[in-house]
């Protein structure tokens, strides 16, 4: 049995969603681990359950636009002036793919917004990872985007129109006692989104009460569409996020996100077939 790891990675007192998808040969199935993974302490936990995985998604950059490293690696030079300071082109490319199926192009954040760059660096550390080898996609420690993911996910198992109603409002700050409504509301659509994912791949609950763990929280439905990611990517059915021609110096700088590829289902098939 292999096992594919997602985190929902949060800040040191916030909520990380952590997820487990089981490869076993009676089927493809899911669990949310119960640990705290508040703290230090936290991503120890996390850096255990990742060494016994296949790979591990985590949703957090690791690593800023280039011309952002290239300074803090101290090559500087009057070329630098002429890169982007604020966006990685992975971020950029994500922002131009959810905007062809109507998702608000500010759901992919620049890199600086992200307030937990350095846990996800932490985290790498922890697993003895180079910062070349998470940014080049290619290791068992990965960046994705869960938004992105689920978008890709959606519409290639639904339509444009049911994808842009899900990705576009299962989340967002509804905290007071006023909002129980929309709470509610986010939570119905969590639930359709992992009826389409379990429909569309036949991925199942692993144990009693696991399903409804997975849209309780966004945290967890995130973290289950990076385990998600993290399996398609050793089935060579989750690509880098890129335009073309980026040099592999600044892909080793800033890094790339992975997703699903558009024809994500016919390479599991294609995979499956060849064992």
């Amino acid at each position: 049995m292999k096992t594919y790891l997602g985190v929902d990675l949060a800040g040191e007192s916030g909520n990380t969603g952590v997820a487990e998808i089981l490869d076993a040969p009676e089927g493809l199935f899911y669990q949310f681990p119960q640990e705290s993974w508040r703290g230090h302490e936290g991503l120890e936990r996390i850096e255990k359950r990742s060494r016994g995985a296949e790979k591990t998604a985590v949703d957090q950059p690791f690593s800023y636009p280039a011309s952002c490293m290239r300074w803090f690696l101290g090559q500087t030079g009057p070329d630098i002036g002429n890169e982007p300071f604020l966006w990685r082109r992975t971020d950029r490319e994500m922002a131009e793919r959810v905007t062809k199926y109507g998702i608000p192009r500010n759901t992919v954040q620049q890199v600086g917004r992200c307030s937990n760059v350095w846990r996800a660096v932490e985290l790498a550390n922890l697993l003895g990872v180079p910062r070349e080898v998470v940014c080049s996609g290619t290791g068992r420690l990965i960046e994705t985007h869960p938004r992105v993911a689920w978008t890709l996910v959606i519409v290639s198992l639904a339509d444009p129109e049911v994808t842009e109603s899900l990705v576009s409002h299962y989340k967002g700050a509804a905290s007071g006692p006023e909002d129980r409504g929309q709470r509610n509301q986010q939570k119905d659509l969590r639930e359709r989104m992992l009826c389409i994912l379990s429909e569309g791949t036949g991925l199942r609950p692993r144990r009693p009460g696991q399903r409804e763990l997975a849209f309780k929280t966004d945290d967890n439905l995130d973290a289950l569409i990076c385990a998600f990611v993290a399996y398609l990517a050793d089935h060579r059915a989750a690509e880098r996020c890129l335009p073309p021609r980026v040099p592999e110096e600044t892909l080793q700088l800033e890094g790339a996100a992975i997703i699903p590829t558009q024809d994500w289902q016919a390479r599991l098939l294609v995979k499956k077939g060849q064992h």
